[in-house]
């Protein structure tokens, strides 16, 4: 783990720490849930509907780190696995409007329950004193954040 000598850091590191044990399990997952077409945009486009909902391809590219011709043909492909629906914005018909579909959705939950299951594992192993000072300070630091970054 890097040293650092603010909590803000050291809280990151440690939690990159944590991430890591369990993030090999996580992306076996997302390959299979996605039918091996995962990639780091494409999900973070799903997260990002299904926690915002419908967007613009142009605000999807923005939080996928995209071009809007290359989140136009993420979208696509999108659209294609039946993970999410495209139409025209009824305010700007030049806009689309992208949304996930239910089974998106249910992409999105499969993600995130495998991954609260890879937490599970790795902390099950931690004293439950400590599991439950971690819960605690977690709850608390998500509820601290900006709206945008809460759940």
């Amino acid at each position: 783990m890097e040293n650092h000598e603010d909590p803000a850091s050291q809280a990151a590191w440690a939690l990159e720490n944590l991430y890591g044990r369990i993030a090999p399990r996580v992306f076996g997952h997302a390959a299979r849930m996605l039918d091996g077409e995962v990639t780091f945009s494409r999900v973070m486009a799903l997260f990002h509907l299904y926690r915002l909902g419908p967007q613009s391809i142009a605000d999807l590219a923005v939080v996928a780190f995209l071009s809007p011709t290359a989140a136009s043909r993420m979208v696509d492909g999108l659209v294609a696995g039946g993970l999410v629906s495209r139409r025209e914005s009824p305010v700007d018909r030049r806009r689309k409007v992208v949304a996930l579909t239910a089974e998106g959705g249910a992409v999105i939950k499969g993600l995130r329950a495998e991954t609260a299951a890879a937490f599970l594992e790795v902390l099950g192993a931690a004293p439950p004193e400590m599991t439950a000072d971690l819960a605690g300070a977690v709850t608390r630091v998500v509820q601290a954040l900006p709206e945008i970054l809460a759940d």
